[in-house]
């Protein structure tokens, strides 16, 4: 319900009423709080995450979509994640706290160039 509620405080109405919005079989707020608990959880896999979810809490989201459909909206809504978690962060609760947590994945950097393995 907090991500629901967030969502539409901090959300334009243009996402919010994009096209083809009516037709999802999940809506915005269910995806992204789907991704957040994965996430919290350090899940690395979406694939394992996605079934794990479909299987247990088929009661809380009973009209989950494809894996496939569910991933695609999921990365297409990453600037409005990064919203969300923008307004978690700046509340009164956070505002005073000396540690901040930044989510992130890891990208390789270098790789072996020059070292030849037998």
């Amino acid at each position: 319900m907090l991500i629901d509620d967030v969502y539409n405080e901090v959300i334009p109405e243009s996402i919010k009423n994009r096209r083809n919005i009516s037709e999802s079989k999940l809506s915005d707020s269910e995806i992204i709080t789907i991704s957040i608990v994965g996430e919290a959880l350090t899940i690395d896999s979406e694939k394992a995450w996605f079934y794990f979810v479909k299987k247990n809490y088929s009661d809380l989201f009973p009209n989950i979509c494809h894996r496939t459909r569910f991933n695609r909206t999921k990365r297409n809504l990453y600037k409005v994640i990064l919203e969300i978690q923008r307004y978690f962060s700046s509340l009164p609760i956070f505002s005073d706290d000396d540690t901040r947590i930044i989510e992130s994945m890891p990208i390789p950097v270098c790789k072996f160039g020059r070292a030849y393995f037998s």
